[in-house]
């Protein structure tokens, strides 16, 4: 789990915000656990970033700005042959930017970057090449302000996604987030991670709300929109179960057939 921006600083590195960081990496990455301990934007400069969004990956390219809240989150870059994954992130104090507190509802939201704030990614990232200016506090504080000046201008300004005066009750924002995922592959600890629970809290939790455990729920689940797929859109089971996160027809043909009493390819009338 990469903890951002926490590891950006460097060895022996002295945190302060706002801070801002030119990423760039010439390798696609695996799927990473990133955990965001303070708001940021990033505005994408070369190269893709897939971030898990409602039960899917959503996929953001060259232009993208996303705001993104503390939390949790899964996410990996692609990166084209002879390319790289390059972009600038601005990791800020929410005090620094109002005085009200930040909203939990929602974990990131996605603006188009216009020309000016692409030219303002590069010159950060021509900057930071010199070592004196990765450390110096009053420059960071400046070119943040130069950001936040300029988007205070903007038809959609980012920070108010933080600010969102929407509130939740716990039992809503845990359902909320637990039912975005359970139409993936996604695993019981995967998904606790991204409610930013450890996995026994989350267990406890979800017995809680749901009055079963997170993983007969999930399979129950999974099968019911299998079983809905093969029969209301004639979906061949061969295509269908990896759709339930299992890994092999067989394993998943075993599950349907207790869970429903006939196999895939009986329910489907293929048989």
């Amino acid at each position: 789990m990469f903890t951002l921006p926490d590891i950006l600083y460097g060895k022996g590195g002295k945190p302060f915000l706002p801070f801002l960081y030119p990423h760039v990496s010439s390798e696609s990455t695996k799927k990473s656990r990133l955990n965001f301990t303070q708001p940021c934007i990033s505005i994408i400069l070369q190269g893709e970033k897939r971030v898990l969004g409602d039960s899917k990956y959503d996929s953001f390219r060259a232009g993208d700005l996303i705001a993104f809240k503390p939390g949790n989150y899964l996410g990996y870059e692609v990166i084209e042959s002879d390319q790289v994954y390059s972009s600038l992130m601005l990791f800020f104090d929410p005090k620094q930017i109002a005085n009200r507190p930040v909203s939990w509802s929602g974990k990131f939201e996605v603006h188009r970057a216009d020309d000016y704030l692409l030219h303002f990614g590069r010159s950060c990232e021509l900057l930071w090449k010199q070592e004196n200016s990765k450390k110096d506090e009053t420059l960071h504080q400046i070119k943040f302000r130069e950001f936040q000046h300029y988007v205070s201008s903007l038809p959609i300004d980012p920070f108010s996604f933080f600010y969102d005066v929407k509130t939740e009750s716990h039992e809503h924002s845990f359902k909320d987030s637990v039912e975005r995922c359970w139409n993936s592959s996604l695993s019981v600890e995967e998904i606790a991670f991204l409610c930013n629970m450890s996995l026994s809290s989350f267990k406890r939790t979800f017995e809680r709300f749901y009055r079963e455990s997170p993983g007969k729920w999930l399979k129950r689940k999974r099968l019911e929109h299998a079983a809905m797929l093969i029969k209301t859109y004639n979906k061949n089971p061969i295509d269908v179960y990896n759709e339930t996160g299992y890994a092999d027809y067989s394993s998943f043909s075993h599950s349907f057939k207790k869970q429903f009493g006939i196999g895939p390819k009986e329910y489907g009338g293929l048989v």
